[in-house]
């Protein structure tokens, strides 16, 4: 192979072994040589945002996004820093790419009822939210959340519902127990 494949493709392994550092170095210079190359550009992105360097992250798969990449991790990614913005149409625009991809990634489904619930889209929302349960059902972080939106709803039995759903998923749930304690 040539260097740039070579460089590019010891940054993936570097990547794939825990080395976001070593894998941002070697895919730089890879990009260097190849600056077209979106896969390049989602390794990087999600290298930088694995040593929480949003910046970089977000700027790599915007790229990658630019180059055609409809990589769901990197959609996700600018989802995410759209929801730190606060950025509710942009997160909604990758969550959206993302399901007709994957209809049942499970991420995408919790972030798409984030942002429906901050435009007021209750109902929308809590779809978003069951869909996701139903695709990871063993998730109680899932249930917790629904259950907190479902308490503010005054929904107390479905809330309890979930409550108890999380508990038996995972004893340590304090939050549950809390919202539990709410709904009573």
């Amino acid at each position: 192979p040539s260097q740039p494949e070579a460089l590019a493709g010891r940054g993936r392994a570097r990547f794939e072994k825990g080395d976001p550092e070593g894998a941002i170095d070697d895919l730089s210079r890879a990009l260097n040589a190849n600056p077209e190359e979106p896969d390049l550009f989602v390794l990087r992105a999600l290298a930088s945002e694995k040593l929480g360097d949003d910046e970089h992250a977000l700027a790599d798969a915007s790229k990658a996004v630019a180059l055609g990449s409809e990589d769901p991790q990197v959609l996700l990614l600018i989802a995410r820093a759209g929801e730190k913005q606060a950025a509710w149409d942009t997160v909604l625009s990758q969550c959206e790419r993302i399901l007709k991809q994957n209809p049942n990634y499970t991420e995408a489904l919790r972030l798409k009822g984030r942002a429906l619930l901050s435009r007021n889209d209750t109902a929308a929302g809590l779809e978003a939210y069951s869909l996701a349960i139903a695709s990871k059902p063993d998730d109680w972080r899932l249930l917790v959340e629904r259950a907190s939106i479902l308490h503010q709803q005054k929904r107390f039995d479905e809330a309890l519902s979930d409550c108890d759903k999380a508990i038996a998923q995972n004893p340590q749930a304090m939050y549950a127990y809390s919202l539990r304690g709410y709904c009573h």
